[in-house]
């Protein structure tokens, strides 16, 4: 088990590693149904989806944990500053696993993964030697996203905070989100 958790997220990593250059790694293909809407511009950067490293992401076939992957690139004007890839997890597989959602963790960025909350939502957050890693999990573990911010990405967590308030309903980030480390002993779980 532990061994498809490493070659599935193994892959996520190459492909989210590469923030500066295309985009190369895993997904399923283009024309599959979003899994999470992913709202088309906040500010100034703008969301496309990169249905060719979708593809690519896609050919990991019966080794991944994942059913589907969906990649999209934040840019603002020409300048590629990050990535927003979002999973939808086989149903064997659900992040309410400790050993699938720590898998995940492990795979991305340097050090121990940080919990905290961004308005409602618990994120992990890691800092890779490129790239910080904003990691999120459905809370019946059936999804992932992660938003890959680059260094030129400004303020990368009232960006994921903007995203994941507008896929669930609720109005973007206009102001500065308040950002704490989550304390389990305040209530919820990670």
């Amino acid at each position: 088990m532990r061994r498809r958790i490493a070659v599935g997220v193994a892959l996520i990593a190459a492909f989210v590693t590469g923030c500066g250059s295309e985009p190369v790694g895993l997904t399923t293909a283009a024309d599959k149904v979003i899994l999470r809407p992913v709202p088309p511009q906040i500010g100034d950067l703008r969301f496309q989806r990169e249905s060719g490293a979708e593809k690519r992401l896609g050919q990991v076939g019966d080794q991944s944990l994942l059913r589907g992957v969906e990649v999209f690139t934040a840019r603002n004007g020409d300048s590629l500053l990050g990535y927003l890839e979002i999973g939808e997890f086989k149903d064997e597989y659900p992040a309410t696993r400790p050993e699938v959602r720590q898998g995940v963790l492990d795979s991305l960025g340097g050090g121990k993964p940080q919990p905290i909350k961004l308005g409602p939502d618990v994120v992990f957050s890691k800092q890779g030697q490129e790239q910080r890693f904003l990691i999120w999990f459905s809370p019946g573990g059936r999804y992932f996203e992660v938003l890959v911010a680059g260094r030129k990405l400004a303020d990368p967590e009232r960006l994921f905070a903007s995203i994941l308030a507008a896929q669930a309903g609720r109005q973007p980030v206009s102001e500065d989100v308040f950002v704490n480390r989550f304390d389990p002993r305040r209530g919820g779980n990670v």
